[in-house]
């Protein structure tokens, strides 16, 4: 098993938000617990990390909000099993880089606008011991007896510890309060798939020590290269194996950086500029965040036809406002063009104290 942490790339959840598959209706697990459920299954499958340089400090959870329901089912169960099939077969490596990939609608212009806007921002002073504070709006697909229903967007407060020292925050809308601490691993099971057979056990908590690309705190953010082409190509390496298309996987990891992160000027500028190398990106206009507000999309059809990836800039400003996922089929009730899964973040800062609420977010 390999002692380096899991990820990002959150996402078990948009893979199977990409199939609405339904699962059992089982009772939820605590917001906290599914994040480190998730985590850990993406550290066992994410074997050969190139990014090991900081793997003593204790990851971040990213704040999702959209539940996945096979992580939600085998949380009920107490058991994950991990595969280890490369969706390019065996152990074959992540695609080549290339510059200028597919795109229509003027996406990659956009994304170019939107790197030198990016890049632009004043870096930020970030301390040790201080805490990056995200307020977001946001809801995602509920599977249950067979059908899939999309709730009303629920707002939530996270705060994150710079460098993993210290425990983080997550208060819900109705004021319920989470600790966000992934040394406890109690009552969760750990299964590695071998020719031989399932071999399961309690993880050690020193297992999930350590940020990585799915599971990044500030520090080791500031650790990424901040070239394109460099920066694509780890984001592929370290996704291997993780039984999704290269493109698909991608595309999910850096809008979960966009998203779930507060990243410095010149790696958010990095991200959108390897996103534009993504085949597949398309520019939409006229769409709207879960805050209702208006602007341009970055999207991208995953490789299953299922689902469309939306991520919303406001057109002037070129900010990043938001994600959120179309279905693009019939399934489960859910008729194409559902939002499936909708996301507004509406205050990032560095706060001094898990709990403390930037001026701006008051």
């Amino acid at each position: 098993m390999n002692a380096t942490p899991r990820r990002r790339p959150e996402t078990v959840e948009r893979e199977e938000l990409g199939r609405l598959l339904p699962a059992p209706a089982d009772p939820e697990l605590p917001p906290d617990r599914h994040r480190l459920l998730k985590e850990h299954l993406m550290q066992e499958i994410n074997q050969d990390r190139a990014a090991t340089a900081a793997a003593s400090r204790r990851p971040r959870r990213l704040a999702t909000l959209a539940l996945a329901p096979l992580v939600a089912a085998a949380a009920v169960a107490g058991v994950l099993v991990t595969g280890g099939v490369s969706p390019l077969g065996g152990n074959a490596p992540g695609p080549s880089v290339t510059v200028g990939a597919e795109n229509s609608n003027g996406a990659v212009e956009l994304l170019d606008r939107i790197a030198l806007a990016a890049a632009e921002q004043p870096a930020v002073e970030v301390r040790d011991d201080q805490f990056v504070y995200i307020a977001s709006l946001g809801s995602g697909s509920v599977h249950e007896d067979g059908q899939v229903t999309v709730p009303e967007p629920r707002s939530r407060e996270v705060w994150d510890s710079v460098n993993s020292s210290q425990e983080g925050l997550l208060i819900e809308e109705d004021g319920t309060r989470y600790p966000l601490d992934t040394r406890d691993t109690s009552g969760i099971m750990v299964c590695t798939r071998s020719p031989e057979g399932d071999v399961c056990r309690h993880p050690d908590p020193e297992e999930l020590l350590g940020p990585g690309l799915n599971s990044p705190d500030y520090r080791y953010l500031e650790s990424l290269p901040t070239d394109p082409e460099e920066l694509l190509a780890l984001i592929y390496q370290g996704n291997e194996g993780n039984g999704t298309t290269p493109g698909d996987k991608a595309f999910s990891t850096i809008g979960d950086l966009l998203r779930d992160t507060l990243a410095p000027p010149g790696l958010s500028a990095a991200l959108y500029q390897a996103a534009a190398q993504i085949p597949g990106v398309e520019r939409i206009d006229d769409v709207e965040d879960a805050a209702g507000r208006s602007g341009v999309a970055v999207a991208r059809v995953e490789d299953s036809g299922n689902v469309r990836v939306e991520w919303i800039f406001d057109e002037e400003t070129l900010e990043f406002l938001g994600e959120r996922q179309i279905a693009l089929t019939d399934s489960f009730g859910v008729p194409a063009g559902t939002v499936i899964s909708s996301n507004a973040i509406l205050t990032r800062a560095v706060v001094d104290e898990a709990g403390e609420v930037p001026a701006e977010a008051s």
